[in-house]
């Protein structure tokens, strides 16, 4: 009856979307001939706040983080129904739900995020990105969804540069630190590491799971990350199928890699010349200079660029943020 358009919901703090395409997709979960009389089912169940509570302590427990509830709690579903009562639920959505909840005031908006929250208290990251009062998310599967403020601190950050970009990150579930309370905010970073970065602050996926590089083994821990991220254009290898993933990633090769992300449309004011660009290896000299010009890189306090110096977790995230920002 829809066609092609969306189902839109609204109630007070709430506003939920369901694709045209998703309600369609359903169709598919009856058995041939018993779809005569099936009726699609959405429920919104808000959870009580009493529950709501006792599952947010339980989620506190479970992650090293202080977590302060944004908003209602509730309980997702979606199914198909036969007239005899039977049931058929997807186990995921052929297309995502776009879910959003207003954030209650004293809601930290930088650090807020839409979670999913298991019977045991675990707390999985849908995502959220702030606007108009609103953290849309898109929900791909049944289940209890919530908006909570995330806030991680690393004890080698106090007052450091660098600190409130690492927490914004970390609550998007972008960063981690080398350990439960430490970030080496100074420790330099892989390449490997830093695709990794882009792949999940982009929510990038690989088409498909063969090797792209010789030294890049299946099993690795960034294989899939680092597949997506050159799968969508934006690293490159060293050369004869190698993408030294254990290396360094210089202060060039990131900006590099950040101006691929950026797609930028237009031009930006020129920024000023580093006093080492001569430094500069040719292929980037080019795309550190727009890195600049756009605003997701600076340059260091002495007006040098140190292109070919190891770029440190601290540097990184301040550019992932700024990418991040330009996005927008």
């Amino acid at each position: 009856m829809l066609g092609t358009k969306a189902l839109e919901l609204k109630r007070e703090g709430l506003v939920v979307r369901l694709p045209a395409s998703l309600l369609s997709s359903l169709q598919k979960l009856v058995p041939a001939g018993q779809g005569k009389n099936a009726v699609i089912s959405f429920t919104l169940e808000e959870i009580a706040q009493q529950n709501a509570d006792a599952m947010t302590t339980k989620a506190a427990s479970s992650v090293k983080a202080k977590i302060k509830r944004g908003g209602k709690m509730y309980d997702v579903q979606l199914a198909v129904k036969l007239a005899d009562g039977t049931e058929y639920k997807p186990e995921a959505f052929a297309s995502p739900i776009t879910f959003g909840l207003a954030l209650e005031a004293g809601i930290n908006a930088k650090w807020a995020g839409i979670y999913r929250i298991a019977t045991d208290g675990g707390l999985t990251y849908i995502g959220g990105k702030s606007g108009d009062g609103f953290l849309p998310a898109e929900l791909r599967q049944s289940g209890i969804y919530a908006a909570y403020e995330y806030d991680k601190s690393f004890a080698d950050l106090a007052g450091h540069w660098a600190e409130q970009a690492v927490k914004e990150l970390a609550a998007k579930h972008i960063v981690k630190g080398t350990s439960e309370s430490t970030f080496s905010p100074q420790q330099p970073l892989t390449r490997a590491e830093f695709a990794a970065m882009l792949a999940r602050a982009l929510h990038l996926e690989a088409d498909h799971t063969e090797a792209v590089f010789r030294d890049v083994d299946s099993s690795a821990w960034y294989a899939s990350a680092l597949a997506a991220a050159s799968q969508h254009g934006l690293v490159n290898g060293k050369g004869n199928g190698m993408f030294a993933p254990h290396a360094a990633v210089t202060r060039q090769e990131m900006a590099a890699m950040l101006l691929r992300a950026y797609e930028a449309n237009g031009t930006a004011p020129k920024a000023p010349a580093p006093k080492d660009q001569e430094q500069i290896s040719a292929w980037a000299a080019e795309m550190v200079e727009e890195a600049l010009a756009h605003g997701l890189m600076k340059g260091r306090t002495d007006g040098s660029f140190a292109p070919k110096d190891a770029t440190t977790r601290a540097e990184s995230a301040q550019a992932i943020l700024n990418l991040l920002s330009k996005r927008q």
